[in-house]
């Protein structure tokens, strides 16, 4: 990588503990992470994770790319993100990449089956992170999917995630299995599926 990405990098990684962590190294590191633009960075970061053994250094390149893919519209960021996942095993990790991919636009034939094998994954942290990364889909399939997850789920917090996507691309389809949920018991997973029926209806009336 070049130099300046090497520095960027240490500083996004850097564990030192410090009074405030609005003063850490890290935390200044990634809201100047959260500005980049330059789309050659991209290879860069992603030839560096596979040999890379430092699962706080692999974290802060996926946040690298993510964030210049969402700064630039850039579905090839998103691409090399998703080519990226079936070699991470750390939960915070697989957490962050997911988070990424959902913040940047995906065409309808963007590839996304290797977040849909995570929809059920045991541990609830990949789990969120994968119905969130189906954000900004243009797939039906990914509604599809979401749709499957919100009927077969008990878990609140799933439903809620469900409800948060299917907001932003959720079609008519949608609004059948979300008006189940307007007799939930919980305030969180009810008020969230009136918002995302709402948005739903006013996006397609």
């Amino acid at each position: 990588m070049r130099p300046y990405l090497e520095d960027l990098i240490a500083r996004l990684a850097d564990q030192t503990p410090t009074p405030s962590s609005s003063s850490s190294v890290s935390w200044l590191a990634h809201r100047e992470a959260e500005a980049l633009t330059d789309g050659t960075m991209v290879g860069e970061l992603a030839a560096s994770v596979p040999t890379e053994r430092s699962k706080h250094r692999r974290r802060s390149c996926y946040f690298a790319i993510g964030k210049i893919g969402h700064n630039l519209r850039d579905a090839g960021a998103a691409a090399v993100l998703l080519s990226l996942l079936e070699g991470e095993r750390d939960k915070y990790n697989l957490a962050t990449l997911l988070e990424c991919i959902g913040e940047i636009p995906k065409a309808s034939e963007c590839d996304l089956s290797t977040v849909y094998g995570l929809l059920q994954d045991k541990r609830w942290l990949v789990r969120h992170a994968a119905i969130r990364a189906l954000n900004n889909s243009a797939s039906p399939e990914a509604e599809q999917r979401l749709l499957h997850h919100l009927a077969e789920t008990t878990d609140p917090d799933d439903q809620v995630y469900c409800h948060a996507v299917l907001n932003r691309i959720g079609t008519r389809r949608a609004i059948g299995p979300i008006e189940l949920n307007l007799k939930s018991r919980k305030r969180d997973v009810k008020l969230s599926a009136q918002s995302a029926l709402a948005a739903i209806r006013a996006r397609h009336a």
